[in-house]
């Protein structure tokens, strides 16, 4: 896994573990091109399923545009690690806690 000042496909430099999910890290790291800060999250470990999942992440991701949604900024591997980087937001696109009893529901 990356670690603070790794350079991600000669563009991201690594600055810091933002969190870990099931099967990703997701890291802040600098677009040195766009000289921009982004979210760059990482695959751990390369199962054939868990990289056909992240594909997918990818592949939808890069369809959608939202007001919700980061916007991907791209793709490419890391150590042999799927990859994928999107802007970083501004402010978080969802309030950051919920009031009692207000969570969203999702249907009617």
């Amino acid at each position: 896994m990356p670690v603070p000042g790794d350079v991600i496909d000669g563009r991201y430099v690594v600055d810091e573990l933002l969190g870990r999910g099931g099967m990703a890290e997701v890291y802040r790291a600098r677009d040195i091109e766009a000289d921009a800060s982004v979210a760059l999250k990482v695959l751990r470990g390369v199962e054939p399923r868990d990289a056909e999942r992240f594909r997918s992440e990818v592949d939808v991701l890069a369809r959608l545009d939202h007001p919700g949604l980061l916007e991907l900024r791209g793709s490419g591997t890391h150590a042999a690690s799927p990859t994928w980087c999107s802007i970083w937001p501004r402010a978080p696109p969802w309030p950051v806690s919920w009031p009692p009893g207000r969570w969203p529901r999702s249907g009617p």
